[in-house]
């Protein structure tokens, strides 16, 4: 079997499969579609914290009373760090995710594209 497998010819793929755009994997693989998906999470967190849209977060909280309660030792602990800090640190798990999740996606339109997978 060894021998056979060695002499074997590699099998034809479908030059429509082996050009697939990324658009088009997204479509018939759940897994890049789900890598997608973060990809552009990530994208909208990391972004809305470096521009410091998150800073609103603090003041809706403190509108209501029964997260109030919750949210206030955190922010007790909290207070001494700068906003911006926290910021910077959610853009950097955001940016971190976009790579991961990049990635994983590539790897799955290259995973279809060479049949290796479905």
């Amino acid at each position: 079997m060894l021998l056979a497998l060695q002499k074997a010819k590699p099998r034809a793929i479908a030059p429509e499969r082996a050009n697939a755009a990324p658009e088009v994997v997204r479509d018939k693989v759940p897994e890049v579609k789900a890598n997608w998906l973060t990809k552009m999470g990530g994208y909208m967190v990391g972004i809305s914290a470096a521009v410091g849209v998150g800073v609103g977060v603090k003041g809706i909280l403190g509108n209501l009373d029964a997260a109030k309660g919750y949210v206030e030792p955190l922010t007790a602990i909290a207070s001494d760090v700068p906003g911006w800090v926290w910021l910077a640190g959610i853009a950097g798990i955001a940016g971190a995710l976009v790579l991961v999740s990049r990635h994983g996606e590539a790897k799955g339109v290259e995973a279809f594209q060479t049949e290796a997978r479905r």
